[in-house]
């Protein structure tokens, strides 16, 4: 795990840039789904919102340099790791194309959206000493 946490502190910047990233790419996904008005649609929704609220949460304690909640971060690591196990189930048995085979290059997205996640679960916030 050391080598773990030597990783994400190294690159902390670039984990920083992709959670910015994330809440674009989640709220245009949401923006997209507004005018689709099935149950199981708006309940997508509702949960991909309340994932970027935190995700801003986050972010918004991560600049003014504050302690977050545990649930907010574990939420947000959580879900993410999901949502990128759920992408890699998508695109390895649903998403074939044209030709016949698999897309393995865009397994990226998903192991970047996955580490995001661990990233927020193994991160040690870094408070001002008054």
């Amino acid at each position: 795990m050391e080598i773990l946490k030597n990783f994400f502190s190294k690159t902390y910047y670039f984990w920083f840039i992709s959670r910015i990233l994330l809440i674009i790419a989640f709220s245009s996904a949401v923006i997209n789904q507004f005018d689709l008005y099935s149950k199981s649609k708006i309940l997508v929704t509702s949960f991909i919102t309340f994932l970027i609220f935190n995700m801003l949460n986050l972010f918004e304690f991560e600049i003014l340099k504050k302690r977050p909640s545990l649930f907010a971060k574990q939420f947000v690591g959580i879900v993410s790791i999901f949502c990128g196990f759920l992408l890699i189930y998508l695109i390895l048995f649903v998403g074939e194309n044209k030709y016949g085979f698999k897309n393995f290059g865009f397994l990226i997205v998903p192991f970047w959206i996955m580490l995001c996640g661990l990233w927020e679960l193994k991160k040690e916030t870094k408070i001002k000493q008054i």
